[in-house]
């Protein structure tokens, strides 16, 4: 019924315009049931073999700097796709799981209990590209052909709740990305921020005056073109960011880009052939410890993989730069 492979993220989502249908989950029995609030010891569980004492990543093997595939289990007919989200603990770990054509989309969720990994298990259909708060009682996420609107979940004392929209925004539409950060400012890449520079830039929440806004992180860290898809660490470090417009190895690349202490973003740093390939790399993700990145890589579209690699050490040689 459920096979390990790996999915395609925002780049795929701009040639695709089929809209989003009343998504369902498929149940391990191959029952279809409506999307919910579900929560641990839902019918969905696969417990994976115990293991001691904790390893982290699904007990999958570190990589060192080359890159590894990262295999997540999904339903007949799904691949995972997009930004992964992991707690601050490590013992949980979300991705998304979509179909060839986006008709449908599934967050789902492994986790750390009794001694080994258990999952994965389905959390919310219909949605994608899962971001929890700096203190992990929010997740964030979107829904295919919204016009990339932040929605949210609340942590309970019981899993999480129902999805509704990110109140805590002027406005949760074209808001893609959102991101969280220890100094309270919320980031997301937008097409309409204050002084855009291209297509869509990242950008942080300001106010101004009693009306809340994005505004534009301007350049060298945005292009004319898409900054779309991006990481930005906790503090404020860097933001690792996919783009199709700054040339590279391939049709889309990863770059980094460093905080200066002025506030200003370093001219952004390709991360490379090591990683980045002559497909598409795109919807990375940063471990808290900085020590791994994943990522989803594509040639074409018609296969996407999630791969994972060591980046501590690439940081640092770039950030010196």
């Amino acid at each position: 019924m459920n096979r390990c492979s790996t999915g395609a993220g925002w780049f795929c989502r701009l040639a695709l315009v089929a809209p989003l249908g009343a998504s369902r989950l498929l149940a391990m029995d191959g029952t279809h049931v409506a999307a919910g609030n579900l929560c641990a010891g839902s019918a969905y569980l696969e417990e994976a073999p115990a293991s001691a004492p904790f390893a982290g990543y699904i007990d999958q093997a570190p990589p060192g700097p080359t890159p590894r595939l990262f295999e997540l289990q999904t339903h007949e007919r799904f691949f995972a796709s997009d930004r992964i989200a992991i707690s601050k603990d490590g013992k949980e770990l979300y991705y998304t799981e979509v179909t060839n054509t986006w008709s449908d989309t599934n967050i789902r969720y492994y986790e750390y209990a009794d001694g080994r990994w258990n999952g994965p298990r389905d959390l919310f259909a219909g949605f994608l590209g899962p971001a929890l708060s700096v203190d992990g009682r929010t997740m964030y996420f979107e829904r295919y052909g919204e016009h990339k609107t932040c929605w949210q979940s609340k942590r309970t004392g019981t899993g999480w709740s129902a999805p509704t929209s990110c109140t805590d925004l002027p406005d949760p539409k074209d808001k893609h990305y959102r991101q969280d950060t220890k100094s309270g400012r919320v980031y997301a890449s937008s097409e309409g921020a204050l002084n855009g520079v291209g297509r869509m830039d990242i950008s942080t929440y300001a106010k101004t005056g009693g009306r809340g806004a994005f505004q534009s992180l301007g350049r060298p860290l945005n292009s004319p073109g898409n900054e779309g898809d991006f990481y930005v660490s906790r503090d404020e470090a860097f933001i690792v960011f996919a783009s199709p417009h700054r040339g590279g190895f391939g049709g889309a690349d990863l770059f980094v880009s460093f905080r200066e202490g002025d506030g200003s973003w370093s001219e952004p740093a390709n991360l490379g052939a090591t990683i980045n390939t002559p497909g598409f790399e795109f919807g990375p993700y940063v471990t808290d410890d900085r020590k791994f990145l994943f990522y989803s890589s594509s040639s074409d579209f018609t296969r996407v993989d999630v791969h994972w690699v060591r980046i501590d050490a690439l940081l640092e040689t770039l950030r010196k730069r």
